[in-house]
């Protein structure tokens, strides 16, 4: 075997140069500002809740501990629809929903086409938002596609099939719930979508399946266990799968867009981890948003 020389050495060179120009970076991160994060909703039928905690640095581990020092126990929370005001001072445990303390109004029920006024007393300081439920959209129809990604057989994705209305401006935001499997519903990176390029079109639509936000490390691992060779994204042909598909307004969409476009960087060191959209004023993060629902179930044969 022949070798060239002038290239060896070169190389050698070219290695040590390497080498020796290596140097640990240590990136500071700024401690972030104290905010209080508020996360609430409102879907019609259903009485309005919110979450409110302390935020975090950005790299900061989640424990159980950590967790339960940033909910926020002690604020006044008042939801009005412009009529009906219910001032709410008590937290109720949830113990499907991190981070399980929310408050809850009692006197109001959300109605399609209503606005929603949000407002939080908390430490001296005032947060206001505002949202509305926009009209569902019915689905015309959901179906099962096996996949032919993986080598397992009789796993897929569920497709839906409607009709986007004619009118520009249309955002939606699906979840799914798995019976047997998901104690919550759930929804996968990419659950919100708008009709910029299908507005008034008769569109087809890939589901996936979502994760549940609620389970500890341990739970995911025991899940992804007990899957198996079967995706953690896939269904599965003998499911039954509840589909719940959500007319959202903008800033509810934005919102959702950015978080989901912050946690597809996470494990980057250098994205700007202050780039999540809200429609809090007052300087709090979060979202207060309205949920037009239409429910379908579908059982995979």
């Amino acid at each position: 075997m022949k070798i060239n020389i002038k290239y060896f050495f070169r190389n050698i060179i070219i290695a040590a140069i390497c080498i020796s120009c290596e140097k640990d970076i240590t990136v500071e991160l700024s401690k972030p500002e104290n905010k209080i994060v508020i996360e609430g909703a409102i879907e019609q039928g259903q009485h309005p809740y919110i979450f409110i905690t302390r935020n975090a640095a950005y790299f900061e581990p989640v424990n159980d501990s950590t967790l339960f020092n940033m909910i926020i126990l002690d604020a006044t929370v008042i939801v009005s629809d412009g009529t009906i005001t219910d001032t709410i001072i008590q937290t109720t445990i949830d113990p499907y929903t991190v981070p399980f303390f929310k408050y809850i109004s009692t006197k109001i029920i959300g109605e399609i086409g209503k606005t929603y006024y949000l407002t939080v007393h908390f430490e001296n300081r005032t947060y206001t938002a505002r949202t509305f439920i926009p009209p569902p959209v019915i689905l015309d129809s959901i179906a099962f596609k096996e996949t032919n990604e993986v080598s397992v057989d009789s796993v897929g994705t569920l497709w839906l099939y409607f009709t986007d209305p004619d009118t520009l401006g249309n955002y939606y935001r699906y979840f799914t719930k798995t019976l047997g499997k998901d104690s919550v519903f759930v929804h996968p990176v990419g659950s919100v979508s708008d009709d910029k390029i299908i507005n008034g079109q008769f569109i087809e639509f890939l589901a996936y399946r979502g994760w549940n936000p609620n389970l500890t490390e341990e739970q995911r691992e025991a899940e992804l266990e007990a899957l198996g060779d079967i995706p953690r994204w896939a269904f599965v042909r003998g499911e039954t799968v509840v589909m719940k598909f959500c007319s959202i307004d903008a800033a509810h969409y934005h919102f959702w867009r950015t978080v989901e476009l912050q946690n597809s960087t996470d494990g980057n060191p250098f994205a700007t981890p202050n780039s999540v959209v809200t429609n809090i004023e007052g300087g709090a993060l979060g979202i207060w948003g309205g949920y037009g629902a239409y429910y379908d179930t579908l059982k995979i044969n």
